[in-house]
Order: structure tokens, then sequence, then C-alpha cells
């Protein structure tokens, strides 16, 4: 029933906090937590969210809840958010929420915050639709209960809204089905704000699946391209499921714009729209968004360049001269850049412009090169200088001395040069003294003519073997250029990145993969499709189960392969569980067929393997073990007979039988009982019997009684009864006395301390009167309890009465009549006492040792059941050997038979003494035989094989056929030919048991394994042997591979380079080949102007001792992808006569003299100081050097010339600034601080050298 009260009218959860601010929530059970574990396979994105309306109750829709569903805050006392605030969901709220609440613990606040959740999708609690207002009645109920658990908050107001089921609720209610377990946690989104000022939220998870991301979202676009300038524009034309997007900045080579919801750009409302203008030619990434950060998908958009003219053009300070970046070209990691300057002014008078008389270009030092220039309309005239004057306000390059152009002459001129990166320049056009005529240019002003070009597109190259796979196998894809995607035309099957994998299949089939280059800007997608063949894989199954025969009562393990078969039983009955066959109960010997069957797979035919063996009938035999001693009248004696499942019968003398317990009948004088153990007939197994025989005594009287101290008591123990180790006791206490005795006030009993238990007395004649109290007084001689309070015996009340008492242990006792204040009226009964009370007088009931343990004999490998009794004996080896554990006897191990006695012992108790019993059985050795069960098919050279052998514990080794053995796996050794392998199961001797083995022979095939061989014809820009980026195959070379038969071209196998220079020679057998590469054919990647014939080698795998050849010996299965070969162009004057190979220079012998004569004027030393900063270390310096191909000069240098010296680097670094010396490197070896020889190596390209001839 809803509760009453409350009010409804509660404008702000600040009104409601202020109302409830002294009506703390009552703390009421939750029903049990359920984890968060439940959400595992639901999408709980983490994501930024913005608030899009909100109210002052801090109910909120944002970007998260388009469905209309609202989020509720947590924290009645902070502002509620407005539309623009900015949050983000959790999925670790124990970390990032806490509540202000006193009455329950962050799990539990959660949990029940679940559940309020909840019933906005519940089917009858719910209103049948949700309402559009955020302030609805029933929103305010449900923050009202969240409130509850997250600020200790009563539910205040009765809050009523009408349910899909008709009925009318309230916030009381819905309270109640939160604390009584009829709510169920939701799934919720915890929501955190940006800033602490706000509270935090929890909405609704709207997701059901596990994919954040099911739809992803995707525009149409329109990309109008730049007409003049940077007019190009980007609009969006339609839109599915996009809801925001970003824009990356230009040219990115991945995507830099917004990444989150908050910070992107909501999509517009009505399409199609423009969303980028005014851009400048190139490329830019779009990102657009669903409802989370993570939900995205990125399309790459072009603007074209304006076809007309993609220059940049700059007027210079002065208005003299314009420069115009004309093209900005990429090459190989660098630009090639051209320049138009023109003179625009005009001279005469003193204010026209002057004639031009250099150009100055800004650059940073060594990033340039390639520098020319030439005229382009006039008569200008001047020459190229690699760096700048003085007076130049910065550093680079200029064209120098120059005329013809200026004041009164009109012209223009370009300017080529190549920079390793782009950077911002400055243009100076000096003329007269003027340094100030500067014309500026950014990188971005580059990168716009750069991207002012039509795109290069690329071509998808699918370059994945044709060869065929078995079933079983899979493909590397590989293709051209990387960032492609793959797809299967046809065939079926599935791809994993590059990886291919077969479906299953039936019959040969042809897969076509596909692999595509995506349509980026103008350019258009391409594909190229490889076909190859998929054979199937059919497998034969093998039943290795043993054919031992087993007994009925043992169970055997099925062996099959390959795994995944199934079991049955073709005939003998019986039952499978798992690799286990149980036989059935049987009663002749029966031969079982077990089948081991793979099922069909497509083509391939079911595959089953039967093994027959036999079972043989166990049948039993009854004994019976129960003790053989006598018992008496009162007594009961336990049955024990073997093996279980037989029935107890009386044959003689009376009685009754309750499962395994003999109660006597009653009797006056000694009776025999017969008791009969059968064990029911089974099949072929007849009925079995085994009786024994015992006495039955009738019962004595044996109780002991003794007059106490005084003449006025007298106390009888009557009966001493073991119970479960401990002995139950009953005295009888009876008043003998006459007038003179006092009343009894308690009666007292002597006991150890916890060592007495089950503590009750009872009248038997009189009127005594008493209680029982556990604990003496002080004036008590000894410890113990008693009965207290006694009245209405002694003095004239004559009477008796008995206690009862249990005590763990038998012990002295004495029993104390206290009446009075006499402490001194005791009687004492000692241990011997209580023994003969138990043992009923003079020993005629002590108990003698029984060993019922079966004399027949077992084998080395069982075990024996020991039996005795009574109960509460021990057991111990007499002779034979073996160990004890309780009731079970483990033989030794043995080599023979041997007898075994076991003896067992009653102890003395009392007055009776110790009693044992021997029995002698003999124990047979155990002798096992060999078997080797490991399957006899045939595995290739590759395989291994499982050996299966038994019983455990033998060792394995191979008896023929090579190979090795780890554990139970065999591995074949490397062979060419069919060969046979012997495999030998041994046990080893054991005592008198001789050594057992069983040889299991199959046969190994061997495994033709093919390698491959290739890599790269290329045109070495630079001349330094490595194959740098950029740097172009050489396409069209005829490559030869000869298969070590150079006399034979018959098997030689010749192909071309492709576009890239690569080539590949694949399914290829070990052995010596000779690589041939003939360059005459190519028809690219040479140098424009340049021809095939221009062409030299400068690098081969093997060295150039062969040119155009590599020599390989090919390991099987190597892919050997680095017979790679260089060419280059020789540059230098080729027809120098006598001095070939050096560049004749009395400029150099000046410059050197210069050099001289410098050093000589400076002071500058011309001996180097040795020191341990120049030492020579050759090992530590080629570490330092760069990895190439080849060898370097460092390698020509020895490490030491002679034993013990000292060398230093002492290269004149110098001559690089003055001679074409690509490197230079000059060592001292000293001995005893004297120069003992010295080793100059000077490194020059393209085989030129210096030397010069002084004047």
């Amino acid at each position: 029933m809803a509760q009453t009260g409350g009010n409804d009218n509660y404008n702000s959860k600040e009104e409601y906090y202020v109302a409830t601010a002294n009506k703390p929530a009552k703390k009421e059970k939750l029903p049990n937590l359920i984890p968060n574990a439940n959400r595992t396979n639901v999408c709980s994105p983490v994501t930024s969210v913005l608030i899009t309306e909100g109210t002052s109750m801090g109910i909120s829709r944002s970007t998260l809840n388009n469905s209309g569903i609202p989020s509720f805050c947590m924290d009645a006392g902070t502002p509620a958010p407005d539309p623009g605030d900015i949050f983000y969901t959790t999925n670790d709220p124990d970390t990032d929420l806490d509540f202000d609440s006193n009455n329950y613990t962050k799990a539990q606040s959660r949990d029940a915050i679940r559940r309020i959740m909840s019933v906005l999708t519940h089917p009858d609690y719910a209103p049948n639709t949700l309402p559009t207002s955020l302030t609805s009645n029933f929103y305010k109920a449900i923050a009202y209960n969240i409130w509850k658990y997250s600020d200790d908050r009563a539910v205040s107001s009765s809050s009523s809204w009408t349910g899909a089921d008709g009925n009318t609720y309230t916030a009381y209610d819905l309270e109640n089905w939160v604390t009584n377990g009829t709510l169920q946690p939701a799934n919720v989104l915890w929501m955190i704000p940006q800033g602490n000022n706000l509270q935090p939220e929890v909405m609704l998870n709207p997701n059901t699946s596990s994919d954040c991301c099911p739809v992803d979202p995707t525009i149409t676009t329109t990309v109008t391209p730049a007409t003049s300038g940077n007019n190009g524009q980007i609009s969006i034309d339609s839109a599915s499921n996009a809801l925001f997007y970003g824009v990356s900045s230009l040219n990115a080579g991945s995507y830099d714009g917004p990444t989150t919801i908050v910070t992107a750009t909501v999509m517009p409302n009505s399409l199609p729209s423009n969303i980028l203008s005014n851009l400048a030619a190139g490329t830019y990434i779009v990102r657009v968004f669903n409802t989370y950060d993570e939900c995205f998908t990125d399309i790459t958009l072009s603007t074209a360049p304006n076809n007309n003219n993609c220059g940049n053009s700059k007027v210079h300070v002065g208005s003299c001269w314009s420069t115009e970046v004309v093209s900005v070209t990429p090459n190989n990691g660098k630009f090639d850049i051209q320049i138009l300057v023109t003179y625009i002014g005009s001279g005469g008078g003193p204010n026209g412009c002057k004639a031009l008389s250099h150009y100055s270009i800004e650059a940073d030092n060594n990033s340039f090169s390639n520098v020319s220039w030439a005229p382009a309309s006039g008569n200008p005239s001047g020459n190229i200088s690699l760096s700048l004057g003085n007076n130049d306000p910065f550093d680079g390059f200029k064209l120098d001395n120059v005329s013809g152009i200026g004041d009164s002459n009109q012209g223009s001129f370009t300017m080529n040069y190549t920079l390793d990166y782009l950077q911002d320049q400055q243009f100076l056009a000096k003329a007269g003294n003027d340094y100030t005529q500067i014309a500026s240019f950014t990188v971005a002003d580059f990168q716009q003519v750069q991207a002012c070009s039509a795109p290069q597109c690329d071509t998808a190259d699918n370059q994945t073997a044709t060869a065929s796979i078995t079933e079983g196998q899979t493909k590397t894809l590989v293709g051209s250029p990387s960032g492609g995607t793959w797809s299967i035309v046809s065939g079926g099957g599935s791809i994993n990145g590059t990886t291919y994998t077969p479906d299953d299949i039936n019959a040969d089939t042809n897969i076509t993969i596909r692999y595509t280059i995506a349509a980026t800007g103008s350019c258009s997608a391409s594909t190229d499709d490889v076909t190859f063949t998929v054979t199937p894989v059919c497998v034969t199954a093998v039943n290795s189960t043993a054919t031992a025969s087993i007994t009925e009562g043992d169970t055997k393990t099925l062996v099959g392969s390959p795994s995944g078969g199934t079991w049955s039983i073709v005939s003998g009955g019986g039952s499978i569980n798992g690799t286990t066959y149980t036989p059935a109960d049987i009663n002749t010997n029966t031969d079982v067929t077990i089948r081991y069957t793979i099922a069909a797979d497509g083509s391939c035919a079911e595959s089953t393997a039967d093994v027959t063996f036999t079972v043989t009938p166990v049948c039993v035999t009854a004994v019976n073990s129960t003790a053989t001693a006598s018992i008496t009248e009162g007594d009961t004696k336990t049955l024990v007979g073997s093996p279980s499942g037989g029935t107890w019968s009386i044959v003689g003398g009376g009685g009754s039988i309750n499962g395994t317990t003999y109660t006597p009948a009653d009797i006056s004088s000694n009776t025999d009982v017969t008791i009969r153990y059968t064990i029911a007939a089974d099949g072929s197994c007849a009925e079995s019997t085994d009786d024994v025989t015992f006495t039955v005594t009738p019962d004595a009287n044996c109780s002991i009684e003794k007059t106490h101290v005084g003449g006025c008591w007298t106390t009888e123990v009557v009966s001493v009864t073991p119970n479960n180790g401990d002995f139950d006791i009953q005295v009888l206490v009876t008043f003998t006395g006459l007038g003179g005795c006092k009343e009894l006030s308690h009666f007292s009993v002597e006991a150890t301390p916890g060592s007495y238990s089950n503590v009750s007395w009872a009248p038997v004649s009189g009127n005594p009167q008493g209680n029982i109290a556990l604990s003496l007084g002080n004036n008590d001689p000894f410890d113990g309890f008693k009965v207290d309070n006694m009245s209405g015996i002694g003095d004239g009340n004559a009477g008796s009465f008995t206690i009862n008492y249990t005590l763990d242990n038998l012990q002295n006792q004495q029993f104390l009549a206290k009446a009075g204040n006499d402490y001194t009226q005791i009687a004492s009964f000692t241990l011997t006492d209580f023994n003969q009370v138990l043992n009923c007088g003079n020993n005629t009931n002590c108990v003698v040792a029984d060993n019922q343990t079966a004399s027949a004999s077992i084998t080395e490998g069982d075990t024996k059941t020991l039996v005795g009794s009574p109960s509460g004996g021990t057991w111990s080896i007499v002779s034979g050997g073996g160990s004890i554990n309780g009731t079970t006897f483990t033989p030794a191990d043995i080599n023979t038979n041997t007898d075994v006695t076991i003896r067992y012992t009653i102890a003395a108790t009392g007055s009776c003494s110790e009693t044992y019993d021997d029995v002698t059985f003999t124990v047979t050795p155990d002798c096992v035989t060999a078997v080797n069960s490991t399957a006899t098919a045939s595995i290739t050279e590759g395989d291994t094989k499982t050996l299966v052998g038994s019983p455990s514990g033998g060792t394995w080794s191979i008896v023929s056929g090579g190979g090795s053995i780890n554990g139970t796996t065999y591995t074949p050794a490397d062979i060419s030919v069919d060969t046979d392998v012997t495999i030998r199961y041994t046990i080893a001797a054991d005592g008198s048991c001789a050594e057992t083995f069983a040889d299991v022979t199959f046969t190994v095939t061997p495994v033709t394994i093919l390698g491959s061989i290739g890599d790269r014809v290329w045109f070495d820009t630079d001349k330094d042997t490595n194959q740098d980026s950029g740097e172009p195959g050489l396409e069209g070379a005829t490559v030869t591979l000869d298969p070590g038969t150079p006399g034979d071209p018959s098997d030689d196998q010749t192909m071309v380079t492709d576009a890239n220079g690569n080539y590949l020679f694949d399914n290829l057998p070990a052995g010596d080949y000779i690589i041939t590469v003939d360059v005459s054919t190519v028809t690219g990647g040479i140098p424009s102007g340049k021809t095939p014939a221009d062409l030299v080698q400068n690098f081969d795998y093997d060295g150039l001792g062969t040119p155009s050849k590599s020599f390989y010996s090919l390991g099987a299965g190597e892919q050997n992808l680095e017979q790679d070969f260089g060419f280059v162009v020789p540059t230098g004057n080729t027809g120098c006569g006598g001095n070939c190979g050096g560049i004749e220079s009395e400029s150099l012998g000046d410059a050197v003299t210069k050099v001289y004569i410098n050093r000589k004027k400076n002071s500058i030393p011309t001996e180097f100081v040795k020191n341990d900063e120049n030492k020579y270390d050759k090992k530590k310096l080629q570490k330092m050097q760069p990895k190439s191909k080849g060898q370097t000069m460092l390698d020509m240098f020895p490490t030491e010339l002679v034993s013990g010296d000292v060398a230093h680097v002492t290269s004149p670094t110098d001559i690089l600034d003055y001679t074409i010396a690509d490197e230079v490197l000059s060592v001292d070896f000293s001995l005893n601080g004297q120069t003992k020889g010295v080793v100059l190596g000077i490194k020059t390209s393209d085989r030129v050298y210096n030397h010069t001839k002084a004047s």
C-alpha cells in the first residue's frame, strides 16, 4: 500500500535539501548486492558528455540520452548542471565517486541507486510512455529516492504517477521496491562533472550489447576546388548516425583535430551545409562522431589546386621587384624549388629603381644544394655564389655580379635549388646599396604551392604467393603499397590482419584474394587479385587401446588419435565415460570390441578403428571376520564381513541383528551363538557363506560398596560402563545411621577438573531433596562436583539416591557425605576398584585380543585390511616387513614369496594383563609386463609421435631409425628417404621379476622444404652502397638464377624486375645458386638523360669480385631476400689522359699553401697533442659509425702496428674543406713516446681523387 504524506510541490533540489535537512533517511536492510560483473557483456563507454537540457531539480538530458531518458543528480546540495556543462562517464565508480551518506557504504549506495534507475524501464511500474517534462512527478520520485542513498535525505514526497499496469504509485512505493529487492540493479552510466562545483549524475545505460559502435557514423561530402588563391570549400551533403564532427589541419599525416564530443562541432541541423571555406589546396581529414568519443569515422578529403597557376607571388619592399614561388616538388625526402624573379619597376630620376647588383636567398647553413639560374626575359647576366657577404641580413646563397636588369632594363630570371627541408625564406633584391628590398615567404606558402598539383595515385599490387596450401595451413598476404585492405573474392575462409585461414573444405578449392587501395581525393580505388588452390586434408582414425585382458572389476583407458573422435561399444556391453571403459557385470569370459570414430568431414569419409579384448568374471567368497570372543548378556557384538553387500543371519543361539550389530537374547546360562555372512549368487558365481561362533554369558552382580568414616553412610559403585573411550559410572548412596547422625547438607564426589560430564542424580528411597553443583566449595578437601542443598535424608530420615556421571578416564575417587560441619565422613575408591567393577570381579570378564585378519595370500601390489576385536587395540608387524596405516597393511617391495606376521595387542588395564594375537599370511611378488601401445601409423619428418606404454614408470628408447625422445614425444631425425623407426618400452627388472620390453615399428617419410632468393636491383642515387629511402628501383632488369650448373642454361630461371626493381625466385630446394643481373634491358629508374649503357654496378651481396653476379648456398627452407644489386652513373672527366683517376688543380696547391702559411702566421700548432681524449680505439669507433653494406675505410685500418704500441687519432679534418674527400682518418702509432708509423686514409666518391702540383 502507498505511504501517504509529504509534499509534491518542491520546485528545486535546493528546496528539497532544506526541507529534509533534519530528516535523515532511515537505514533499512538492502537486498543482497549484485556485483558489477553482471555488466561485462554490455557496452559501458568512457566518453565525454555535453548537457543539452537542465532543470533546477538536477534532472537533465545530454548528448548521451537522445532517446529522452534523463540523467539524475546524486548530490542534493550542489548546483544543478546547465546546458553546455561537460561531464565524463567512468567505469571505475568506486574510485571516482563518493557519497555524503553515513547510513550506507559506497557499494550499498551504488547498488540501491542502480535498483532505483531500473524503474525507468519496468514493464508494470513505469508509465506507458516516459514523460517529456523533466520535472514530472515520476522523475521527481526517482530523484528523491536517489538522494536517500547519496545524501541521507528522507524520502519526503508522495509524488504519484500511473504505471503501465494502470495502478497509481508514489515515491514511497519506489522506496519499498528497493529495500525489499523487488527491483533488480539496472545497467547504468556514472557521469563525473568536469568542474568540482557540479554534482555527479547517473543515467540508464542505453546499450544492450557489447559493441559501443554497432553502426559507424557516415557522411557524404562535396569538395569545391580552389579556383583562385585559397577559396576551396568542403560541405556535408548528408549524414547517417553522425552527430558531431571535427577537421584536421591541412595535409596532416594523421587526424589531429578534436577527439572528444565536447570539443567537436555539432552537426548542422540542415544539410547540405558548408563546414570549411577559404581552403588552400591540399588534404583534410574530417572525423564524424556518433554518441561516444570512440564511435567515429575518419574521411580523408582533398581540395584540388588552381590548375591555371599554382605559383605564389609577392612584391618586394620598394615595389621594384616581384618574386614568385613557381613550384615546390618533393624529391627523395628533399624539395626542389623554382622561383621567378621579375623587374616590375622603372628607372631614372632620384626615386627610380636601381640596377640589380645581386639577388640573395635565405637558407639554413648546409640545407641547400643544386643551385642554378637561367634568364627568363631581357638580358640579365650573373653567376652563382654559395655564400653571402657580411652586409646580407641572413645566411644563404645568391646570384652575384648581376647586370643587365633593373634601372631602365626590363627582364626576369629563374633560380632553381634543392632544400633538405622546407623553411621560412627571405629574398633580397640588392640594388645599389639598398639591402631592404625583401620579399618573405613562410613554410605554409611553400606547402600551398606544393599541394597545388595533381596528387600521386597509388596502384594496388597483390604480391601474395600463388602456391597451393592444404586445408590446415595458413597463407601470409603480401601487398603494396602499405595501408590497403584485404578481402576474399571467392572460395571462403577468413582473414586476420595479413593471415588467410581456409574454411573446412571437401574438394580442391580455388581462393581469390583481393588487395584494395582505397580512393582518396581524386584518386580512384585500385585493386589487385591473386588466386591459389586449397586442398582438403583427410585424417584416419587410430585406436591404440591395449588388447590385454581385464577382470570384471577393472577399468580400461581408451587411447585414440587424432583427438576429437568419439568412442562406442561395438559388442560385449559395459559403459564408456570420457576415455574410461567400465565392464558390465558378467558371469563368463566376454569379448568386448571398442570402436574409435573420426566423423566424416566434407569429402573425407568417416574413419573407424576397432580394438577387441577379453573381460573375465570375478567370483567373490564370503569372509566372516566377526570376533569369536565371548560377550555378556547385556553387551552387543559388531559383525564384520567382506566383501560388502552381503547379508547377516542367525544360525543358532537366538538374539537379533540390526544392520551390523548383534544383540543377545535373555539367557540364564552360557550360550553358543552362530552368525552367518552370505554373498548371494551372481550369474555363474554360486552363493558363498561363512559362519562364526561365540559364547554369550549371563550378567553377574559386580558392584563394590564401602562405608563412610563415621558409619552413617555407605556408597556403592554400581556400574562402570565403557562409552566410546569414556566411562559411564553409577553410584548408590544410602543413609545407614540412626538419630545420632546429622542430616545430610551436601554429597561431594572427587574428580579431576575437566574430566567429568553428564552429571545427574535421582532419589531411590525416602524423600531426599537437592540439586547438582558442578564445582565444590573451599572447605571441600578435593575438587569435583556435588549434590548441593540437600535435605530430607539423615538424622531421623532414612533414604537413598543414585548419582550418574561420565569420566574421561578412570581415577581414584573420594565421596564425602557432609552433615553439619563435618567434612570427614569420606569413603575412598581406587582405580583398581573401578576396574574390578568394569571387569565384573576376579578378571572373569577381562578382554582377550582376537586377530581376525584373513590369512589369504596377497600380491606385492595389493593391501590387506586388518580386523581385530575388541576395538581399541594396536597393530604391529612381527616379521616380513611392510607398513601399517590405520587398519591397512601395505607390503614392502619383494622379489620372492614372503611370510608376514601381524600382531593385534590389547593393552593391560586395571588387573587385566596385556593380550595379543598373531596372524600369518604370504605376500607374493608382482611381476608386470611392458605393453607398447604406440600407434604404428606413418608420420612425416616434421611431425612428432606421442608414445603410449603401460604400466607407467617404464623407459623409452630408440632401437633403430634415429631421432630423439623427450618424455613421451618422439621427434624424427632429418632424413632423405622413407625410414623405419623402432621404439622400445622397457619395464626394469624388480627383484626376481625379469626386465620386460615391447617394441613398435612405424615409418617416417621425408619432407622437402623449399626456400626463396630475391631482393632488388636499384639506382644508388647517393652512391653510398646503401638502399636509402626514395632511391628508385631499376625496372625491367633481367635477373637469371642458375642452380649451380653454369654450363647448362636449360635449367636456368629468368625474370625481369618490377616497377620497384624487385624480383623473387621461390619454391627453391636447398643448393648452390648463381644470381646474374643484366641491366641492358632496364626500362625505368635511370636518371633523366641517361641510358642503361651508362649504368655501372657499385654493390652486390657477395662483393664486386664478379660484377653483376652473386653466389649463394641456400639452406633448406631458407628465405634469402638480400641478393640486391646497386648501380650508379659515374661522374667526372673520363678523357683525362695520363692523369686519369685524379683532378689536376693548381688552385688546390694554392689552397694547401695558404692553409700552411695561415697556420704559421697565427701560430697554429701543426702537431696534434696526444692525450686520452683522442686515443684510437677501433672497436669503439666501429660501434659509433653508421651501419652500411660493404667495407668501410675503418675496416682497412689495423688495430695495432707493433705489440704494445699506443695509437692516437690525428686526422687533418680541414682536408675536407679544400678537397672533394668524403672522409679522412689518420692514426699515429707510438712506442715509448716515439712515433713508429702513421696510417692515413682518404675516401672520395665515384673513384675520383685529388692530387696537386704546387707552383
